[in-house]
C-alpha cells in the first residue's frame, strides 16, 4: 500500500485533521520498522514537528528517552525507572531499532536543534 501511494504521488508528511503524520504515529505506538522504513524512503521528514496535547516534539524524542535510558546510570531516578520498566524487552529492543533507523534517516535529537534561524540561532 505505502508503494502504491508513493507511486501516485501521496505526500507522506501530510498531516490529519489533529496535526498528526503517518510517521508520527508510528513513533507514538512504537511502530513497525519496515513501516517507518518505507515512509522515511519515500521522503517523510525525520524532524517534522508533531503537537499533542499542546506541546510539540520531533519523532526522535518520543522514541529516543526509552531507547537510549540506562538503568544502571547514575543519573537515574525512581520515575525513569519505573517508567522503563514499564516495556517489555522486545518494546525497548523495537525502540532501539526505529531510534537508529531515525537518526541514519537525520533525525535530529531536540527542538532547538532541529530549527535555526539565518544566523545558526535556535528559534524558540
Amino acid at each position: 500500500m505505502l508503494q502504491w501511494l508513493e507511486e501516485h504521488g501521496a505526500d507522506p508528511d501530510k498531516k490529519a485533521a489533529d496535526d498528526s503524520t503517518a510517521l508520527g504515529n508510528q513513533c507514538f505506538a512504537n511502530g513497525n520498522f519496515e513501516i517507518m522504513k518505507a515512509l522515511l524512503e519515500a521522503g517523510a521528514d525525520p524532524n517534522k514537528q508533531l503537537y499533542w496535547n499542546h506541546e510539540r516534539y520531533l519523532p526522535l524524542s518520543l522514541l529516543a528517552p526509552i531507547a537510549d535510558y540506562d538503568p544502571a546510570s547514575p543519573s537515574t531516578n525512581a520515575k525513569s525507572n519505573k517508567i522503563y520498566a514499564s516495556y517489555t524487552k522486545k518494546e525497548i529492543g523495537n525502540m532501539k531499532k526505529l531510534t537508529a533507523l531515525l537518526r541514519e534517516y537525520g533525525a535530529k535529537e531536540t527542538y532547538e536543534e532541529n530549527v535555526k534561524n539565518e544566523n545558526g540561532l535556535a528559534e524558540i
